[in-house]
């Protein structure tokens, strides 16, 4: 039996990782990871990998393109708005493939009021509206809110749209805050110089005004 192909997009994120994982519990499907990373892309659970140009540059749809006719994905798994956009494009040259689109969020596009986002947006509204209506197309959100926005503003139906409840976050049965003054623990905040009774708090994450 043939193994179903599928190309991730973005492959050394982490978004697309926890894909790759619930992919890699099941058999027979042969994984095509893409990233702009090759140190990322070379770390991806994938059976085949591609190092692509950024998003941003201009060659970027050509090799997506030329590499997606190469290899006849049956499926091609975007994951973030930008990739998206254009892998839902590069998509169209494949005929025979299922488009999966995975929204993370809907990014500064859709949530700045500035008027370059604007002026994006009104770029970018009419190929959403293409690009979530074919037949071949399937799309997946992380929240309800850009579920409902895509439903209300680019005419999504009930029948294409899958809501991952409570996102793609952490196992938090991984973490356990009674180890918090275990040795290992300690040991660490000695090797930073923190004393053990100062409170620490951690973020993981990007620091962007935008967000907050």
């Amino acid at each position: 039996m043939s193994k179903t192909r599928v190309v991730i997009t973005g492959a050394g994120g982490g978004g697309a990782n926890n894909i790759i994982s619930t992919i890699r519990q099941r058999e027979n499907y042969h994984l095509i990871g893409f990233d702009i990373s090759p140190y990322k892309v070379a770390r991806a659970n994938v059976d085949s990998r591609f190092v692509v140009p950024p998003a941003s540059s201009p060659d970027y749809e050509e090799k997506i393109c030329k590499i997606i006719k190469k290899e006849k994905p049956d499926i091609v798994h975007n994951v973030a708005l930008k990739t998206i956009l254009l892998g839902s494009i590069a998509g169209l040259f494949s005929k025979n493939s299922t488009i999966v689109n995975s929204f993370t969020g809907l990014g500064y596009v859709f949530s700045s009021n500035q008027l370059r986002a604007i002026i994006i947006q009104i770029f970018i509204k009419p190929l959403f509206k293409l690009i979530i209506k074919r037949q071949s197309y399937w799309t997946i959100f992380q929240n309800p809110d850009d579920m409902g926005l895509l439903r209300k503003y680019f005419g999504l139906s009930n029948s294409k749209g899958r809501l991952i409840a409570g996102g793609s976050g952490v196992d938090v049965t991984e973490y356990h805050p009674n180890t918090i003054n275990s040795p290992q623990s300690m040991e660490i905040r000695r090797s930073l110089g923190i004393s053990e009774d100062a409170f620490v708090a951690m973020f993981v994450g990007r620091l962007q005004l935008d967000k907050g």
